[in-house]
């Protein structure tokens, strides 16, 4: 999920996390690697993708050279038998010079052949991590939950994020001084007429868990046969680490995470869960309970028993290996954690444009929250809503609303609810996003001032949806637009 390549064939470019670096995972020292899929420009005009339709049994990397690129599968030092044969993930490579149909048209037959969940509901929400991080108390969930239901009723749901559990993996058992049950928040949350929404991570335990010292045998193995610690092949994670990965090779564990989520659902009357931390569910470097499973193998078998015990509950993922997750998430994060700061907004709202072509195709976008307070200025403020909005995806904020300004809380009515259109960017600058027959958004990502040149219809009435300014053109047809130093547009169209 962190991971996003942008760049041409002779010097690829990541804008966030390399996974050599962060998760630690091998590759060729002289080459860059990517997983799933890549989309570069090649010196001639136009773009080449590389992309494996499928993970279903082994990981696919792509690796680049400055001048070759190498694609192939990790077979995890699985034995093939004598007359034995596997059948591979297929792979496509596509040269077009239309950037976005390229991606469509690869985004398409990956959702076929993965059944993807593209059309799942786009849902609203807030959430608690941004504002109350990992020290949240009953009473302060349930403080913003009354403030939705009054200033901010398009939002259906209260997310309750990371820290409300004793340890992780014991996900019923609520932090001692958390303030009450997750059975009664959720109850609460339920009387003020709004839904609960949880943060799970459904793959990892920390050495003091319940859940680990009752059953260290259901955890990938080192090569000793103890429980994998993910600090020796990997990144440990990012708190009460070092995490373990639950083997979903083990039909004990794949029965265990079918009865967590379908309690849950009953007794928490939960149908919005937030996967986290999936990746560790297939850690590189450990051995399965069942030799003859990958670790994409292991890991799809344990997302199956999670979606068998959350129904046709909504599943959005994050921090997770996204082509194996495909067809059972239907909400993908495709961002860092986001931040009231410029360098923040910048990241998450550029990782975000680059995966828009996934929405409504493979799931629907978690742009991750929409942030209302903090020093960054109104400019980059605009930018970051623009993105979020022409991102068509899910809607959550992340402030403390007790302490939100009633202007702030107005912009939350503005948005609305998600408008499930398709963002189609029009350049590798990421300047220019359109959606089809909807808005247009326009960025600056720049440090100084831009005047940006636009065309339209002579019958077209363009407005932009921040200053509600109309915007003037001539009767070719053509706009001059001076745009401020990190600033955007969202432009709504009305013919005349």
């Amino acid at each position: 999920m962190l991971s996003t390549t942008s760049g041409t064939l002779g010097t690829p470019a990541w804008e966030s996390y390399r996974d050599a670096v962060h998760y630690r995972i091998p590759e060729p020292a002289d080459a860059l690697t990517a997983y799933g899929m890549v989309l570069l420009s090649p010196p001639y005009q136009g773009h080449l993708l590389i992309g494996f339709l499928s993970c279903k049994r082994f990981v696919g990397a792509i690796n680049i050279w400055p001048d070759r690129v190498r694609v192939g599968f990790d077979a995890e030092n699985i034995s093939i038998a004598p007359g034995e044969r596997w059948v591979l993930d297929p792979v496509i490579l596509v040269t077009s010079a239309d950037r976005d149909a390229a991606l469509a048209a690869f985004a398409e037959r990956t959702a076929r052949l993965n059944q993807a969940r593209a059309d799942s509901r786009l849902h609203t929400g807030w959430s608690s991590w941004n504002a109350l991080g990992e020290n949240l108390h009953f009473d302060e969930v349930l403080a913003n939950a009354l403030v939705v239901a009054a200033r901010a009723t398009m939002l259906d749901y209260i997310q309750i994020d990371d820290g409300y559990q004793a340890a992780m993996g014991d996900w019923f058992d609520a932090r001692p001084d958390f303030g009450g049950t997750m059975a009664d928040l959720c109850a609460a949350i339920a009387r003020v007429g709004k839904k609960p929404a949880v943060w799970v991570a459904p793959l990892i335990a920390e050495r003091n868990s319940n859940l680990f010292r009752e059953h260290p045998d259901w955890f990938i193995k080192d090569f000793a046969g103890a429980p994998l610690n993910s600090d020796k092949t990997s990144f440990g994670g990012w708190r009460h680490g070092p995490w373990y990965g639950l083997d979903g090779s083990h039909p004990d564990v794949q029965y265990h995470l079918e009865q967590v989520f379908r309690r849950m659902r009953s007794e928490w009357g939960v149908d919005y869960f937030k996967l986290d931390a999936l990746f560790w569910g297939a850690l590189p470097g450990g051995s399965f309970h069942n030799p003859r499973m990958s670790r994409a193998e292991a890991y799809r078998s344990a997302l199956a028993a999670v979606r068998r015990g959350a129904g046709d509950a909504f599943i959005t993922v994050a921090n997770a290996p996204l082509w194996p997750t495909i067809g059972f998430a239907d909400a993908s994060r495709a961002s860092n954690d986001v931040r009231s700061s410029w360098s923040s907004f910048k990241l998450v709202g550029r990782q975000n444009l680059r995966r828009s072509w996934m929405h409504r195709r493979l799931w629907v976008t978690d742009p991750d929250s929409i942030m209302l307070g903090g020093n960054a200025t109104e400019n980059e403020f605009r930018v970051h809503w623009t993105a979020v909005y022409i991102s068509g995806g899910i809607f959550l904020t992340g402030d403390d609303l007790t302490k939100a300004r009633p202007e702030r809380l107005d912009i939350l009515q503005r948005l609305g609810r998600p408008t499930g259109f398709k963002p189609r960017v029009e350049d590798e600058r990421l300047e220019f996003v359109t959606t089809d027959g909807g808005p247009l958004a326009v960025f600056n990502w720049d440090d100084q001032p831009k005047q940006i040149a636009l065309a339209a219809s002579p019958r077209s009435r363009w407005q932009d949806f921040w200053t509600q300014r109309d915007l003037a053109f001539d009767r070719t047809g053509a706009c001059a637009v001076a745009l401020g130093p990190r600033d955007a547009l969202l432009l709504h169209r009305t013919r005349i």
